[in-house]
């Protein structure tokens, strides 16, 4: 299908999901797990041929599935992927990991309380010159409840970073999560303390790990969807773009309770060769496509099918913060 009339089909597929959980009466067996009708993520699935795409459903169990599968595949005439995922929550958590000079993918966190996540990448405000670090708001501003200038530490405190020591940059901004309404990126940005620490900026394909990567073989026809990160705590993986322009809910904890956070523009993927893309203590990651150019920053996993991953797309961003990748 063409791209716009998947978009088209998204919204009506949205339609009558929401038309079908009016309608029905859902067991108890159905909701001992839920507190109501679980989360459906629709997005757009790229198929790998040129131009063409199919809708893409998250479900979060067989129950959900079940109750809407037949009447979706019929509106959409076969024209879909369902995966079943789970509810998605960040990948924050131990890979024990203490770099100088810093790079791209380290074990970073805050003082306390403590989160620990990855070093996306470098960056700068526009217009300005001071270098930053690139992560998520709950990795580096423990969602929501951090203050500016609060202290982070590379390793993460979980990895034995000691907070005394080995503080690398300070809490500078960060972008509200807010349940009940559109969210477009989970980030936050972090002031370097000595810019002679870093070891390298843009561009990503000059990283010892992502040489590796943008230097592999993959099936042309599908080599644009291929992509790559480096993470905490699974390193460098591969994989393949799963679905674009996701609307899917995130779990954050958040002061003993979950926070139900919804982005309308995810970018779901998926890791190759039945491994994970992701693991707990990977949010933060940068994304970048082939060329070694970043797509996404890495927000958060699902918890049933672990190789499902989901990243806000950069541009966004980027956008969000006024920022831009910092090159040298």
């Amino acid at each position: 299908m063409h791209l716009e009339s998947v978009r088209e089909l998204k919204i009506e597929a949205n339609q009558l999901i929401e038309k079908i959980i009016k309608e029905s009466v859902i067991p108890q067996s159905f909701s001992k797990k839920h507190d109501s009708w679980s989360w459906t993520g629709l997005g757009i699935h790229p198929t790998g041929k040129r131009d063409d795409y199919k809708l893409a459903i998250h479900v979060n169990d067989k129950s959900d599935l079940a109750l809407i599968k037949e009447k979706v595949e019929y509106l959409a005439k076969g024209e879909v992927d369902i995966r079943i995922t789970g509810n998605v929550y960040p990948q924050h958590s131990v890979r024990p990991y203490y770099k100088r000079p810093l790079s791209i993918g380290l074990s970073i966190s805050r003082t306390h309380p403590t989160s620990a996540g990855t070093l996306g990448c470098f960056v700068q405000k526009r217009g300005q010159a001071d270098l930053l670090i690139l992560s998520c708001n709950h990795v580096l501003a423990n969602t929501n409840n951090a203050h500016i200038g609060d202290s982070i530490i590379q390793p993460a405190v979980e990895d034995g970073g000691n907070p005394e020591t080995e503080c690398i940059a300070n809490l500078y901004e960060f972008i509200q999560l807010r349940a009940g309404q559109p969210n477009f990126a989970d980030a936050a940005i972090a002031k370097v303390n000595n810019i002679n620490e870093i070891e390298r900026l843009c561009p990503f394909h000059e990283s010892n790990l992502l040489q590796l990567f943008c230097r592999g073989e993959y099936l042309e026809e599908t080599r644009h969807l291929v992509v790559a990160k480096v993470g905490r705590s699974s390193n460098l993986t591969v994989g393949r773009i799963n679905a674009v322009e996701m609307e899917q809910q995130v779990l954050y904890e958040n002061n003993g309770n979950y926070m139900k956070v919804t982005f309308p523009n995810l970018t779901a993927i998926e890791g190759l060769n039945n491994e994970p893309f992701s693991e707990l203590g990977d949010s933060g990651s940068i994304i970048v496509n082939i060329k070694g150019e970043p797509i996404g920053l890495l927000v958060g996993g699902a918890r049933k099918n672990q190789l499902i991953s989901y990243a806000n797309p950069i541009d966004l961003v980027c956008q969000e913060l006024n920022i831009e990748l910092a090159h040298r």
